[in-house]
């Protein structure tokens, strides 16, 4: 017959301060992985609303703990005191106040009247300390594992020069801890005013009192993490915008002075032609400085291909370049970036067409296809050789600019293949992953 084994009152309490630690890095893990949370999490200045939704999504679940060790003894998942020093920490006095009181009023229905007290002192501490902090980054710095030169940083904290925020913040949540467990001690004998985890061992009660700051940084841990990964995956996004940028800014330049030296051969033999290409160019440039959107819908590049097109058209005539086009009206509203078909059809104009006597058609089509956006561009003009079908992505602005901004945006999941003969025609297609256009919130 198995006997249970039994712990002691000291094992009880350490095994109790564990379970604590991982309360506590699973609460700050789940609500890492709220988006609305780590949207009021990171901002620096709240507004009221913003505080209050704050106060919402952590009192919650620490109202759940504090209720799990008044009704069912699993002291353990109370962190109440510990968070809402945290709470002030990262949203203010107000916030950290709040969160306090509110979270107190569970005891009282045990007679632990002090609670709304301790818990309240604990987030107006701890949203003190932020508004002290002039440096907001110091607070998600903030590790119980402070520098080992213990005097220099209590001299540096008292003269208030080059203030230790680590040294700090510890000593602060320490003290706080150290008041919960005097009052608790104090009042204990008539009455439980206060709950409190104590022992009169030195060491068990040291483990107590480290227990906090180290709660508070495990959570302070894991949401910098989460923040860092943010900050991250925001600079990445800036890069890419930088790159579309300049490979927008490389793509205008050149179909700009592409266009003007076709007005410029029509000024004297055709004037008048030549006065509608203006007319023309300066409806697309009014388009395209309209907008710094580096993606727009399909209709609207399109929209922007006729324009292009009927300068070419003046220009070659339209007995020489004939368009057709074979667009879904599915695929409109699907999201592309901008500036994508102008440089190979005006490739397959220049490069295809322009050689041939009698001219020749360009056909433009688009689909869906297995969730994806299909878009076609063909020519029946001279063809490209195996030669330069080797060099066409790297050499040249035009078509090794799509693939590059393509390549930028998409990653693997795009696909733009050439294929071409000589005599007969070039074809390029452009594979990528469909996205929709989101309309406005009315």
């Amino acid at each position: 017959m198995h006997q249970t084994p039994s712990f002691s009152q000291n094992e009880f309490i350490l095994l109790n301060l564990l379970l604590k630690m991982a309360v506590i890095a699973s609460l700050a893990s789940v609500l890492a992985r709220s988006r609305t949370f780590l949207d009021l999490l990171f901002v620096e200045k709240k507004n009221f609303r913003q505080k209050m939704h704050f106060v919402a999504l952590l009192g919650l679940p620490l109202g759940v703990g504090v209720a799990a060790r008044l009704l069912l003894g699993y002291a353990a998942a109370d962190v109440s005191l510990e968070c809402c020093f945290l709470v002030g920490l990262l949203g203010g006095s107000i916030t950290g106040g709040v969160t306090g009181g509110v979270l107190g009023l569970l005891p009282l229905f045990r007679r632990e009247w002090l609670a709304p007290l301790i818990l309240g002192l604990a987030g107006l501490v701890g949203g003190g300390l932020r508004a002290l902090c002039k440096n907001k980054e110091d607070i998600w710095h903030f590790s119980p594992f402070f520098d080992l030169n213990i005097y220099r940083s209590m001299k540096n904290a008292l003269t208030f020069r080059n203030i230790d925020w680590q040294f700090i913040l510890l000593l602060a949540s320490l003290m706080i801890e150290v008041l919960r467990i005097s009052l608790a001690r104090l009042l204990r004998p008539n009455s439980v005013w206060l709950y409190s985890a104590s022992s009169p061992n030195p060491w068990i009660l040291f483990c107590i009192l480290i227990s906090t700051p180290m709660a508070i940084g495990i959570a302070l841990k894991v949401w910098n993490s989460r923040r860092i990964e943010v900050k991250l995956e925001e600079q990445e996004r800036l890069v890419m915008n930088a790159r579309l940028e300049a490979l927008s800014s490389q793509i205008n330049p050149h179909f700009l002075f592409n266009t003007l030296n076709s007005i410029a051969s029509l000024i004297r033999t055709r004037p008048e032609h030549a006065r509608g290409m203006v007319l023309k160019l300066s409806n697309l440039l009014r388009k395209l400085l309209k907008t710094h959107d580096n993606f727009v819908t399909l209709q609207e590049e399109l929209e922007s291909i006729d324009d292009y097109l009927d300068i070419e058209v003046t220009r070659f005539g339209h007995d020489k370049l004939r368009i057709e086009k074979s667009v879904d009206p599915d695929t409109v509203s699907a999201v592309v970036p901008s500036m994508i078909l102008q440089p190979i059809i005006e490739n397959s104009i220049k490069h295809g067409l322009a050689p041939k006597v009698e001219g020749g058609t360009i056909s433009i089509r688009a689909y869906r296809e297995d969730g994806h956006l299909v878009i076609k561009i063909s020519d029946d003009g001279i063809g490209i050789s195996e030669e330069q079908l080797e060099t066409v992505y790297t050499e040249g602005i035009g078509i090794s600019n799509v693939n590059e901004r393509l390549k930028v945006v998409y990653g693997s999941e795009y696909q733009m293949q050439l294929k071409s003969e000589n005599g007969r025609g070039t074809q390029t297609l452009i594979r990528i992953p469909e996205l929709e256009a989101v309309s406005p919130a009315k």
